[in-house]
Order: structure tokens, then sequence, then C-alpha cells
């Protein structure tokens, strides 16, 4: 199985501290990192050069999946920690009958965030088609949630990971603080946790460390 990411020099704190010291590296796994131009020089949500990252984003993993054709790709943004030893196995079985699958944002959207795919054609003929719209949307999120039901599409199995691949929009919606007095319940044997729901590099950095704290709490 390959595993892509994507980074820019903005986001590369987290390719180095939360990313890699936590990857499972299986011996059936090839990790691939995509570099892209800091078009986004905040690396904030909406900011100017977001909409275009997202885009490049897109281009790159719709790059890898030409590239291995029918094979099964995970895909991560770079603001990930892995919890366990083993992803292989999990990221089949969420595909055994489908050709897409995510996260599970709330409210039945999808995070690009995480996502498993069969490189298939129907995949792919997706990933291009997000191209051309993705500049109208306010991301790839937003774009593939709008649009992965279109017309010329009904063959495209497309559905959820299980809830221990994590973030915390499920059951949020947003990050809850303490004064909200509702706290974040982590799955059991979580597989990996997501930090979206966070703007700003230190708010997403506080996030995945108070994540982790609830972890070894556990």
């Amino acid at each position: 199985m390959k595993v892509v990411t994507v980074v820019s020099s903005t986001h590369r704190l987290y390719l180095e501290k939360y990313f890699l010291p936590t990857f499972p590296w299986e011996f059936n796994i090839d990790l691939i990192i995509c570099n892209l131009p800091n078009l986004c020089p905040s690396g904030n949500f909406m900011q100017a050069g977001f909409n275009e990252i997202c885009r490049q984003k897109l281009i790159k993993v719709n790059e890898m999946c030409s590239r291995f054709a029918n094979e099964v790709i995970l895909y991560c943004d770079v603001d990930v920690m892995f919890y366990t030893h083993s992803i292989v196995d999990p990221i089949m079985m969420a595909l055994e009958d489908k050709d897409m699958v995510f996260i599970n944002e709330g409210n039945n959207q999808y995070c690009t965030g995480v996502i498993g795919m069969r490189a298939n054609h129907q995949v792919r003929g997706f990933l291009c088609y997000l191209d051309g719209l993705i500049g109208k949307c306010r991301d790839d999120q937003d774009a593939v949630n709008l649009h992965i039901r279109d017309e010329g599409f009904e063959d495209l199995r497309h559905g959820f990971l299980p809830d221990t691949f994590f973030g915390i929009g499920k059951d949020f919606g947003y990050w809850p603080r303490e004064e909200d007095d509702k706290p974040i319940v982590l799955p059991d044997k979580m597989i990996l946790h997501h930090g979206n729901f966070a703007t700003g590099m230190r708010s997403k950095m506080a996030l995945l460390e108070h994540v982790k704290s609830l972890w070894k709490q556990q």
C-alpha cells in the first residue's frame, strides 16, 4: 500500500514533529512525500493562496493514482498523528466494497484530510473532474462534498472510514474547550488523529498535543 502526503515549507513542522515520528512503518507500506510550493505562507485556512494549495494537493494525489494505477493509496495531510503499528488491514477492510473512503466530518460530510482510495479509473476521473471546479469552491473538501454525487459518477463507490480514524468534527464540528464542558472522547483502538477544526499552526499543534495527552491517559 502507498501512503501519500504533501508538504510545503510552511507545514514541514507538522511532518517532522507529528507525522513522521508516529508513522507505522509496516513492511508492505511505501511512504511518498510530495513537496508543494509555498503558495500559502500563513498556512492558515482561507488565507491567501489556500485554495490553490488545496488544488495542488489534489493534482499530486491524482498523479500518484496514475503512477500507481489500481493500487490502494492512503492519502493523509501532514497534521496527522498515528496511534497504531498497523494501518494496512483497516484500510483494506474499509475499501472492501468502496473506491474512496473519508474521515467523517459530521453532518454527513467527508473530510479530505485522510482518504483511502483504490487508484482505479473512477477515482482518477473524479479527481480530474475536481481540478476544474475547485477554484469555484472554498477548498478541496468543499469540492468533494459538493460534487461527489454529480452526474457521471454514479459508479464511484464512496463512504466513511471507521471512527477509529479520528477527527473531532464528527462529534462537535468545532474544537470544544474546557468551558464548553464537552470533553473529547477518543475511540477505542484509535488508529490516527487528524487535527482538523483548528485554525492556525499554534492552535493545530495544541489540538494534536491535547489529543495525544488524552490518549496517554486512557
